[in-house]
């Protein structure tokens, strides 16, 4: 980045994700994220089995075998090409491509049984760009499909993550306090670079969050408004939502506080056949 030029946070992030460290640190990666993440699986409805899958930010290809379990009709998108040759290089019989969530032009309306944004990959860009993802992934997914992604929690412990703010899992581990003081020149130094991007907005905020040494700016929501995201890009009403923390199912009125990430399950409504 050139000294007082300013990136958009997608470009911010795109540049992260595609450093070496990161990549490493992603293709090393396997399994299901969290609790969060497993339960929403487990509760997809039975009828987008076998369907058409389109996985947007594969990454290195972690969520790949998980939803392959699903169905064999199975493609990917990343829009970072180094994410991109990295699950080419894993999964070299998957259908991976370069694209954008923001643009799904190279996908015809009504194909897709089931679209799924795993690792909180729609928080790579700002507030407008999510309703244009929301907007393309209904019209790709058939009637009664699934849009089953993940989003930061506003209300959560990750808002407003500081370098210096230690958790009680690093300080019960000598190791990795010894690691997390041995970034925290370049922590600081990234949050400092990027805290102009920061933005408040009340229920949404756009923020610098702890991933990857501080070197991602990324949304964050109240479970409220990410509730009324889907609902006005036109899916069912009250989609089930799950907590990272614990698996367990939420209401829109829960308390949240202790949960990092949100995982939804949004149903495009069925064709109606009226006698």
């Amino acid at each position: 980045m050139n000294a007082g030029v300013l990136l958009a946070p997608e470009d911010v992030n795109r540049s992260t994700w595609q450093g070496s460290t990161t990549l490493r640190w992603f293709a090393e990666y396997e399994g299901w994220s969290d609790d969060g993440e497993r339960a929403a699986t487990e509760s997809l409805p039975l009828g987008v089995h076998g369907q058409p899958i389109l996985d947007i930010g594969v990454g290195a290809g972690r969520t790949t075998p998980l939803l392959r379990a699903l169905s064999t009709d199975y493609r990917a998108i990343d829009f970072a090409p180094a994410m991109v040759d990295l699950c080419h290089r894993k999964y070299p019989d998957v259908d991976v491509r370069h694209g954008d969530a923001r643009d799904l032009s190279q996908f015809s309306n009504n194909s897709m049984g089931l679209v799924a944004f795993s690792w909180n990959g729609i928080d790579a860009v700002g507030d407008t760009d999510r309703a244009a993802i929301f907007g393309e992934v209904f019209r790709v997914l058939r009637p009664g499909g699934v849009f089953f992604f993940s989003t930061h929690n506003k209300l959560g412990p990750g808002h407003r993550e500081t370098p210096w703010h230690f958790g009680l899992r690093d300080l019960k581990h000598p190791k990795s306090t010894a690691r997390r003081l041995a970034s925290l020149p370049l922590d600081v130094r990234n949050r400092r670079r990027l805290r102009p991007l920061n933005h408040d907005a009340g229920e949404w905020s756009m923020m610098n969050a702890g991933a990857h040494h501080f070197g991602i700016v990324i949304h964050y929501t109240t479970l409220l408004h990410a509730v009324a995201e889907v609902e006005t890009a036109g899916f069912q009403p009250e989609p089930e939502v799950y907590a990272s923390s614990n698996g367990r199912r939420l209401a829109v009125d829960d308390e949240t506080s202790d949960v990092w990430w949100f995982h939804l399950l949004a149903v495009k409504a069925a064709l109606r056949c009226d006698p």
